[in-house]
Formats: C-alpha cells, structure tokens, sequence
C-alpha cells in the first residue's frame, strides 16, 4: 500500500511538473545579463520623442495608446500584451527592456535585426516616458 502511494505521488509530480513546463512554453526569460547593459542615452531627454515614433510604427497595435497591452490587435494575440505599467515592467532595468526588445518574446516578435540599436534604446525612454504619466 505504501508503494502504491509513493508512486501515485511521484505520478502526481511528474504530471505537475509537465504542466509547468508546458505554460511557460515559449515564454522568454530575460537572463540577469540584461541588467547589466548600460542605456547609452539616459540622459538624452530627446529620445523619448524619438521613440514615440518608433512606437507608434512597431508597438502600439498591441501596447496600445498608454502602453497598458490594450492595442488594437491584442485581443488576436494568444497571450497579452505587456502593461508598461505594471510592477514587473516599472522594476526592470533599462537594459532587461532594451533586451526584451530585442529578443522578443511570448507573442512578441524580437527587433534586433528590424530595428538600429538607436532605435531600440528610444523605445525604452518613450516606455520609461509612458510610466511617468
């Protein structure tokens, strides 16, 4: 009987387990690397206009307006868009954004190779603009 019970346990674990790895399937973690990655622009108040731009041609159909993920393409996206307000995003380093950015991830294709480096940190300071709002 005990045997039985410590197998149906470790069936129970391994089933667990499974469903874990299958939910996060596809989800990109942003490796603590990424935090070390320095914003070259910081202090370039210009940037963030820049990057409202850019915005506006690659994020905002699934970021939305205020960048809260309510585009008007993010109903269509199985996962929902990032809230650039939320905890998680607000406490993310310049550089974890500017590499999520980059690499893309869930639903969200990487730009590292459509848009200039430029472009990208421009992207973080109009985020970082949105959050302030």
């Amino acid at each position: 009987m005990l045997i039985k019970i410590k197998h149906i346990g470790i069936l129970i674990g391994v089933i667990f387990s499974t469903l874990i790895v299958a939910q996060n399937a596809g989800n990109r973690i942003i490796p603590k690397s990424a935090d070390t990655i320095t914003n070259p622009f910081a202090s370039d108040p210009s940037k963030a206009g820049e990057g409202a731009r850019v915005y506006k041609f690659v994020c905002w159909t699934c970021h939305g307006d205020r960048g809260n993920g309510k585009g008007p393409q993010a109903e269509e996206l199985e996962n929902k868009p990032a809230d650039f307000n939320e905890t998680l995003v607000v406490g993310r380093t310049d550089g974890a954004l500017f590499w999520w950015i980059s690499h893309g991830g869930t639903d969200m294709q990487a730009f590292e190779n459509s848009l200039t480096v430029e472009e990208r940190w421009a992207i973080v300071a109009y985020i970082r603009r949105l959050q302030r709002k």
